[in-house]
């Protein structure tokens, strides 16, 4: 009767440690499975963000605007072509009227009053499509100017929060101690003298949002940019010539880390697909 008392707790704490492992497998299935639905979006997005439609406000836009700029430039070219039509065709008259009628000064004053006019009108024009044509060369450089302006500060933009994204993911993903959960994990699976012992570290190990926080990193809408996500560290603003600086840095990092678990495989592990 006592051995069978005595073991009563013992399965007790057997059970509530098989609860915890289900818990534990059962937390990483959902979380891995997210962590695959946020990345299936994440590259379905990609080509339609935000960067997208300011290019289309700002660049695409603006550009499409010279349609009807250059409509009406060519117009005004047209008029100066009609006027100085009519002056030839007003001095061809003034030639035919007097070779026919030379006596007749009434037809060659009236011809050549004519062909005056048409000259007067082809050298305003002329002077009014040089001002237009001014004017739009002028706005023509301008406008080219800020409109590749902003596609390159738009661009800038885009990729010095593309670099701030991912340098903050990779520094954060780096810095977890495989190690230390590990040893946290077999810590819990040791057989606890009480079962209150057990629930406190079921309460204290293993941040259960780190694989949510991942996700969560890539998933940040910009309106959350610069606040803190699931114990994530997110600055709040970040200058690109930092962030360019710290490339090599984390490129060394990137290859000791290689080399390092290339030297530590010594076998195969068997592969768990969560999602495909």
């Amino acid at each position: 009767m006592s051995i069978i008392r005595a073991t009563r707790p013992e399965n007790i704490v057997c059970e509530q440690q098989a609860k915890f492992i289900q818990d534990r497998i059962s937390n990483v299935e959902n979380n891995f499975a997210q962590l695959c639905s946020t990345f299936a979006a994440y590259s379905r997005k990609t080509a339609r963000n935000v960067q997208v439609q300011r290019l289309d406000l700002r660049v695409v836009k603006e550009l499409s605007q010279y349609d009807d700029i250059c409509r009406h430039a060519k117009d005004e070219v047209k008029n100066i072509f009609s006027a100085r039509e009519r002056e030839l065709s007003r001095q061809r008259n003034l030639e035919r009227v007097r070779e026919r009628n030379p006596r007749n000064r009434a037809q060659i004053t009236t011809a050549e009053s004519e062909l005056v006019k048409a000259s007067a009108e082809v050298t305003r024009n002329q002077s009014a499509l040089q001002e237009q044509v001014d004017i739009f060369e002028k706005k023509k450089l301008h406008d080219i100017k800020l409109i590749l302006l902003d596609f390159i500060k738009t661009e800038l933009a885009f990729h010095s929060k593309t670099i701030e994204l991912y340098t903050e993911a990779y520094k954060y993903i780096s810095e977890i101690n495989e190690q230390e959960d590990l040893e946290e994990f077999r810590a819990v699976l040791k057989m606890p003298k009480t079962m209150s012992r057990l629930e406190t570290v079921k309460r204290t190990s293993f941040g259960g949002s780190s694989l949510q926080s991942i996700a969560n990193l890539f998933s940040t809408p910009q309106k959350m940019q610069g606040k803190n996500i699931s114990g994530i560290p997110m600055s709040s603003k970040s200058s690109t010539d930092d962030l360019i600086e710290s490339l090599p840095t984390l490129d060394s990092e990137m290859s000791t880390r290689e080399e390092s678990d290339k030297s530590s495989t010594s076998s195969d592990s068997p592969r768990i697909t969560f999602c495909k």
